[in-house]
């Protein structure tokens, strides 16, 4: 009696060792996590790809558990292929994506998560202005009031002569989202239009309303004279003598003796007193 009760005993012991066994063989015989796991941005979508395990696991990949969650909507779908793409997306919003390999013996490893942001071009600049500055075009403009998703990094700039039809790149990515861009050595006595389009990781935006610059005629640098009007005084400015003092001429010839007896004796002279001062001439250089 006794050794019957050992031998069942026995006997439930080892089918269940046998069946942790088994449990345990197959989960360590799933497959590896997919390899080159990425997911690439696009207008309302994202196309994922992957490769394939570097460890099948010992059986026959079946195919792919495929999972995503997002702001507005998340699921989980088998793929029987290497790629799939999510569609109806939201622009600049994130999505976390990861994927794991199935065979006969279950559901692999899955992959790190991934973030996908669908994006599109941006919108196209607005507001462009020109102004000179020490002898340089200024070129303003605002930023576009939509990115498309993705963060604009650039700004190309083109520029026609008035009646020309071809335009003419002044720079092709300014590399750097700042709304502003220095022209040196523009020839400011030609008519030219201006145009400007943003960039993201889409591409390049549409171009924005064109902006047209008169050609300007530059003063000249130098003035002999120069006369101004100021509250019914004018004020002439004439340029530097060759030479110039400040004390007078003095005469190197003597003055001739005056007979001053004679002079006083013939005019009749009035007892008063003179205090003006004779004026002394100024000579400024």
């Amino acid at each position: 009696m006794v050794k019957s009760w050992f031998f069942t005993i026995g006997f439930i012991l080892l089918v269940t060792f046998l069946n942790v066994w088994k449990v345990s063989a197959q989960s360590s015989n799933t497959p590896d996590s997919p390899t080159n796991f990425q997911a690439i941005g696009g207008n309302e979508t994202l196309t994922i790809n992957w490769g394939v395990p570097l460890n099948n696991g010992g059986s026959t990949i079946t195919g792919y558990q495929f999972n995503w969650n997002g702001v507005d909507r998340s699921g989980m779908a088998i793929i029987s292929s290497l790629s799939t793409v999510l569609e109806s997306l939201t622009n600049g919003a994130s999505y976390s994506l990861s994927v794991a390999a199935i065979n006969s013996n279950g559901v692999g490893s899955s992959t790190e998560t991934v973030i996908g942001v669908p994006y599109t071009s941006p919108n196209p600049p607005s507001s462009l202005s020109a102004k000179t500055m020490d002898g340089v075009l200024v070129l303003n403009w605002d930023a576009p009031g939509f990115n498309g998703g993705s963060p604009v990094f650039g700004y190309r700039i083109e520029s026609r002569e008035i009646g020309s039809d071809f335009w003419k790149v002044e720079i092709a990515n300014t590399g750097f989202a700042f709304t502003t861009h220095n022209i040196v050595n523009f020839e400011f006595d030609v008519s030219k239009e201006f145009q400007i389009s943003a960039i993201n990781q889409a591409g390049m935006s549409l171009m924005s309303e064109s902006l047209i610059f008169e050609a300007q005629t530059q003063a000249p640098l130098e003035s002999t004279t120069t006369t101004t009007q100021i509250d019914n005084v004018t004020t002439t400015t004439l340029p530097v003598p060759s030479t110039c003092t400040t004390v007078p001429p003095q005469s190197t010839t003597p003055a001739d003796p005056v007979d001053t007896e004679s002079t006083f004796s013939e005019i009749e002279t009035v007892g008063t007193d003179d205090y003006r001062i004779p004026p002394t001439p100024i000579y400024v250089c």
